[in-house]
């Protein structure tokens, strides 16, 4: 059984100016391989309902995008929204499934927050350690320099042995 996935788009979602696009699964390592799933994702581009060959589809696209019925289907159709719209029944069902939709938004949009404070944490204590473990790697350096200054070491050999400067070593 074949299955469709349908994307209507107010805007050229691909900047091909296709009327439409229709996609199926297809192997990411060999192009000629198709999975045979007769799976399709279809996206419909309404502004450009004026290159599309078929007179049907043509309308549709055109009353999606302007509005205007200009054929027998689109007039059926712009009949059965103004219907609904007159419709106190529907308006209300409408009106409570835009609540809900903006309900679901904002618990995403609340949830979207709580996982990147989340991972903001979690990638500054990551910072925060390494920078304390650099820091803390640095003292010790600048603490076993004083020692071998303390031992007459060169300042050669303790440049090498601790990675410190030649001006580091001497400020110490």
């Amino acid at each position: 059984k074949e299955s469709y996935v349908i994307f209507i788009c107010t805007q050229d979602p691909f900047g091909k100016g296709l009327p439409v696009y229709t996609f199926r699964s297809v192997c990411s390592e060999d192009g000629t391989l198709f999975l045979d799933d007769k799976s399709y994702k279809v996206f419909y581009n309404v502004g450009a309902y004026g290159k599309e060959d078929e007179p049907e589809l043509s309308a549709l696209l055109e009353y999606l995008c302007e509005r205007r019925a200009t054929s027998g289907f689109t007039q059926h159709i712009d009949a059965l929204v103004e219907k609904a719209k007159r419709n106190e029944k529907f308006r209300s069902w409408y009106m409570s499934l835009n609540i809900w939709k903006d309900d679901l938004l904002r618990e995403g949009s609340q949830l979207g927050e709580k996982i990147g404070f989340e991972r903001g944490v979690a990638a500054g204590v990551r910072r925060g350690r390494r920078d304390g473990i650099a820091a803390g790697a640095h003292q010790k350096a600048r603490e076993t320099a004083k020692l071998m200054q303390r031992e007459s070491c060169s300042v050669d050999f303790i440049q090498r042995m601790t990675g410190l400067s030649e001006a580091e070593i001497e400020k110490l």
